[in-house]
């Protein structure tokens, strides 16, 4: 709390003004419009759509490679990133590197505070997306490719069994959903890192398909709702920029 010249109180923000404008900067950063929201939307339901017409095709054509030293390589490399235990550490080590280098940099107070914020909100956007993937997977419960599901009476009672059973959560894949919601985040606070953090995120989905552990329709999904998680984080860093809220850390 301060006093302006006039004698009045003033409420100062958490960090300098010259930290919190470059926040709200970042937080307006790509800031669609509605029409490209909607026209963007619709595109991507409409290419779920064409997900579904060739879960069939794609799962024939990369059948042959399930048993494959190469299926085996792309299951222990690439399909490891999408882990959320990977993901999870390299967001705390952007946070932890962010809180080092303000103590030890002062002067670099600005760029400590993007890279501990996009840790920071990209932790949050981890959170939410594996939540709502796990409770979107439960109420569809969806059988993997390979598993055929045992008969059951009721939408409940199969819903019951995806809570006990991996098997029946295919739709939506998690770690495509989690995977986006990172790279859509991250690509917001480093805009020029975008395309290589989506071309990881994309690799990550594909590498799902080709050890058949989901249908194509499953991880585009998935991508659908981890932007969708990412796009609801980037909401509110804004609002909380424009209060001169400080980022989660």
């Amino acid at each position: 709390m301060r006093q302006d010249s006039g004698g009045h109180a003033e409420i100062c923000p958490p960090y300098p003004p010259s930290l919190a404008d470059g926040e709200l900067r970042r937080a307006s950063n790509g800031r669609p419009s509605a029409r490209r929201l909607i026209w963007f939307w619709l595109a991507m339901m409409v290419g779920l759509g064409v997900m579904f017409l060739l879960d069939a095709p794609v799962l024939a054509l990369v059948r042959p490679l399930h048993e494959s030293r190469f299926s085996d390589l792309v299951n222990h490399t690439i399909r490891q990133l999408g882990t959320g235990q990977v993901q999870a550490v390299v967001l705390l080590a952007l946070v932890v590197v962010g809180l080092a280098a303000k103590a030890r940099h002062p002067k670099r107070s600005a760029a400590a505070l993007r890279l501990r914020a996009a840790g920071g909100w990209g932790i949050l956007s981890l959170a939410i997306s594996a939540a709502a993937a796990t409770i979107v997977k439960v109420l569809i419960h969806r059988p993997r490719p390979w598993f055929v599901p045992p008969e059951l009476t009721s939408w409940k009672a199969h819903m019951l069994l995806a809570i006990q059973e991996g098997k029946l959560r295919a739709f939506p894949s998690g770690e495509s959903t989690t995977t986006f919601a990172v790279a859509w985040t991250l690509a917001w606070r480093y805009p020029r890192l975008r395309w290589p953090l989506l071309g990881v995120a994309v690799m990550i989905a594909a590498a799902r398909v080709v050890v058949g552990a989901h249908h194509p329709s499953d991880v585009w999904a998935g991508a659908m709702l981890g932007i969708a998680v990412a796009e609801w984080v980037k909401g509110l860093a804004r609002r909380r920029a424009e209060q001169g809220v400080t980022p989660p850390s």
